[in-house]
Formats: C-alpha cells, sequence, structure tokens
C-alpha cells in the first residue's frame, strides 16, 4: 500500500480496532517457511526432505518443488485447503499478516519417528504448534540437530514449551520483533541464552538475530 499503517490507527482507540487498507498492488508466490528453505537448500545442490501437511490443491506447487530437487517422501497430503498467507506491506515495509493454516492443523499426525538420526538436520519453522512442540522431542530424542524458528506462532508456545525449544537448538532464528516477543514470553534474555549456549560448546555468536 502506498502509506503507512500508523496513519490509520489511534493508539487510544485499540480495543475498539475497525481498519481497512487500500492495496495497489496484488502478487502470489509459492511459500511457507519449511518450503522455503527446502526449496533454497535444494538450488544449492542439497538433498532437503520437506515435512509438511498439504491439501488438495498442492499439485503446481508439487510439481515447483519437485523440479528444484526437493524429496517430497514426507508429505502428509489431506483433504483441506493448503496453508495459505495473506501480506499486506506499507510503505515501510512493515507488514500485517492474515492466515489460513488449512491442512497444516493436521500437521501434527505427521511424524519423523524413525526418520532422524544424529547425523541430520532439522529445520523446525512456524506450522501447527502440536507438530512443533513433536519435532523439538522427536529430535532431542534421536541426537539430531535443529535450527528453531517458531516465529509468529510464539503466542501460541507456554513459558516452557519456548525454553526447551531454545535449549535443546543449535541456532535460534528470527528478526528483530520475533526474538524480542521470544525472550519475553520465555522469560530469558539474550545473555542467557548466549552463556547456556558457550556452556554447552554450541554456536554462540550473535549475528543480527541468529543464535
Amino acid at each position: 500500500m502506498p502509506g503507512r499503517f500508523r496513519d490509520y490507527l489511534q493508539p487510544d482507540k485499540l480495543h475498539i480496532l475497525n481498519v481497512s487498507f487500500l492495496m495497489e498492488t496484488f502478487t502470489r508466490h509459492f511459500g511457507g517457511t519449511g518450503a522455503n528453505q527446502a526449496y533454497t537448500l535444494a538450488l544449492l545442490g542439497l538433498k532437503p526432505k520437506l515435512a509438511a501437511a498439504v491439501g488438495t490443491d498442492f499439485g503446481s506447487y508439487r510439481s515447483h518443488l519437485i523440479k528444484a530437487g526437493v524429496d517430497l517422501g514426507l508429505l502428509l497430503k489431506v483433504k483441506d485447503k493448503t496453508a495459505t498467507g495473506f501480506a499486506m506491506t506499507d510503505r515501510d515495509n512493515n507488514q500485517v499478516w492474515g492466515f489460513y493454516s488449512g491442512a497444516m492443523k493436521q500437521a501434527n499426525k505427521l511424524s519423523l519417528k524413525g526418520q532422524l538420526t544424529n547425523q541430520d538436520w532439522l529445520a523446525i519453522t512456524p506450522n501447527d504448534p502440536r507438530a512443533m512442540i513433536n519435532y523439538v522431542n522427536q529430535a532431542i530424542n534421536t541426537g539430531t540437530a535443529y535450527l528453531y524458528d517458531p516465529a509468529v506462532q510464539i503466542p501460541r508456545f507456554s513459558r516452557e514449551q519456548l525454553k526447551r525449544g531454545i535449549s535443546g537448538a543449535k541456532i535460534v532464528i528470527g528478526n528483530d520483533y520475533e526474538i524480542a516477543l521470544l525472550l519475553k514470553n520465555s522469560g530469558l534474555s539474550e545473555k542467557q541464552i548466549l552463556s547456556d549456549r558457550r556452556r554447552r560448546r554450541l554456536p554462540g555468536r550473535f549475528f543480527s538475530r541468529i543464535y
């Protein structure tokens, strides 16, 4: 949109928020954090496996990922629409998202037991919260190194669930807003996370917002 979200918002009226943003352009893209990461890793010559629940409308996206070299053997297909996100962006590149979870609601039925080894790397990205909790537990139980990216699902987790996800991860990642929310909701500080990682000899240098 050509303007700024702040031009529409009245701080003293946020409890009765009712706004509409007029968009000047609209584009549609393949997406989803896990699929984006798998696609990029495949372009770099790796052999990523995508574990996700997809819907009946996944056909063209399936072809797109297969062409790039992504292994889709772990997909769970359900009778629903594939998850879809709608992003509104203002002139300052601030974003407001709406998200229809669709098939993703059943991702917790997809188990990685028997798939993970201590030689693997697992990227746990925004998904059904129950699925993300399962993947953290399965990775920890099998000694599998994992990247933890709770992102937009941070508010859906308890403090203890966030702490467990962070403590077992080789890498914790998020943008500035997400990391601030992650620290607030987990009750941890950057210093605590970094000192814990140094004590366990895990990567601990601080790059932007990647632990």
